[in-house]
């Protein structure tokens, strides 16, 4: 008898969970949604490499897509966002074939945003640069 009530309950258990975890990825996401304009400052082994710091604006969609603005142009279509293990922390990965890959991993706050930015291009090599800034108005 005992054996029948843990299997019922490990399966209400189990219900509850499946249904509930869809709706807290889309909710740990949604606090992102928004434009965040932002200053990206090279590492510096990236700096002397010639690379300068740069003004962009990062944008959070509420489907969960990611578009760094100045890296449209460039080929990097809109990427999935990843909620991060802790509480406001985000990854990112916007991948070109010609360009490579970049992962954008930081956390956001209600006004301000900071992470940092991985480059990788086609060859190997790696650009690591530090990124923060605040929510557009």
């Amino acid at each position: 008898m005992i054996g029948k009530r843990w299997i019922g309950w490990i399966a209400v258990v189990t219900f509850v969970l499946a249904i509930g975890w869809p709706a807290r990825a889309g909710s740990e996401t949604s606090s992102f949604v928004g434009v965040w304009q932002v200053t990206i400052t090279p590492d510096d082994a990236t700096a002397r490499t010639g690379k300068l710091e740069f003004r962009d604006q990062l944008v959070f969609e509420a489907d969960s897509q990611f578009t760094a603005e100045a890296f449209g142009p460039m080929g990097f279509p809109p990427a999935p966002i990843s909620a991060g293990e802790s509480a406001g922390s985000f990854t990112c990965t916007a991948e070109n074939e010609s360009q490579g890959s970049i992962v954008w991993a930081g956390t956001c706050g209600d006004t301000s945003i900071q992470g940092t930015m991985t480059w990788t291009k086609p060859d190997g090599t790696v650009a690591i640069y530090s990124f923060s800034g605040t929510r557009k108005q």
